[in-house]
């Protein structure tokens, strides 16, 4: 089911997708560079889903952010960024000390 509904959404989001939008399977973010260029494609996206009467979960909406988390990544206008709570046990890890541990 969640390889169907990844292809209906590619394909209804199909001119948007890497320009001002980005889709996995029912978690998508609208994103643009400037501020006076994300209320329409906000609209862009808003007409989609009214043409095809797909709705919103409002409790998972967020508007306005300049960050927020995707994905499990971090997204912001400096591009996309690990988690650091994923990748916190790694940094934390002792060096490798000879080639047994290393094995």
């Amino acid at each position: 089911m969640g390889a169907t509904y990844q292809l209906l959404m590619n394909k209804l989001f199909e001119a948007l997708i890497r320009k001002t939008m980005e889709v996995y399977v029912d978690d998508m973010i609208v994103k643009s560079m400037l501020d006076e260029t994300h209320s329409p494609a906000l609209r862009q996206t808003f007409n989609i889903l009214r043409a095809f009467r797909m709705k919103l979960n409002l409790k998972k909406c967020v508007f306005g952010v300049r960050s927020s988390k995707f994905l499990e990544f971090i997204i912001s206008s400096w591009g996309i960024e690990a988690n650091i709570d994923k990748i916190q046990a790694i940094l934390d890890m002792r060096p490798l000390r000879n080639i047994k541990e290393v094995k």
